[in-house]
């Protein structure tokens, strides 16, 4: 059977991303935590530039985790490969985003990209890794593409006979209470 892991940030991105007051599927503000910058006031929408100073730091996070996870698949001869969804594909923007570049069609074309990218490795022999990832919201803020967005974007893509070739099934790991025990 081939195998895709998709990878949410865990304690790697989570933080950065609570620091920086990104969230999944809203602008990012300030919600009353502390901010890294005195200069910006809690609760206030934040400038560009820290949107993407949010944006670089907790990808760059959640980049390490996949690196570590691709290597210890290496150590035990699995040949893994990671993929970096985010800014990496033309089009990939965080859950929620109203940008008229990610609306249906433009969303769709980034998930086709991504899952071609994944259906290549798998048809190579390869162990795609994907992670959830900060990326654009839209041109000037950041938000969160999580791993679930990820899973069920997958799953809607055009190219959907190839990747139901090669996926049949999906396993939600958490250590979260409350996962469902069967299909809602």
């Amino acid at each position: 059977p081939k195998i895709v892991v998709i990878h949410g940030a865990g304690s790697f991105g989570h933080h950065s991303a609570k620091r920086y007051g990104l969230q999944c599927g809203k602008q990012a503000v300030l919600s009353g935590a502390a901010s890294p910058h005195p200069d910006i006031s809690s609760n206030l929408q934040m400038s560009k530039r820290y949107q993407m100073e949010a944006l670089s730091k907790t990808r760059h996070s959640v980049q390490k985790l996949n690196a570590a996870m691709v290597q210890t698949l290496l150590d035990y001869g699995v040949n893994a490969v990671g993929i970096s969804p985010g800014v990496s594909i033309p089009g990939m923007r965080a859950y929620g985003s109203s940008s008229s570049r990610s609306s249906s069609s433009g969303g769709a074309a980034a998930m086709d990209l991504l899952c071609e990218s994944i259906c290549q490795s798998l048809d190579a022999g390869l162990l795609p890794v994907i992670h959830g990832d900060a990326c654009l919201l839209d041109d000037n803020d950041a938000g969160i593409l999580g791993g679930d967005t990820l899973v069920e974007g997958l799953v809607g893509c055009s190219n959907n006979t190839k990747m139901k070739e090669h996926v049949r099934n999906v396993i939600f790991i958490t250590d979260v209470a409350g996962g469902f025990s069967s299909d809602p």
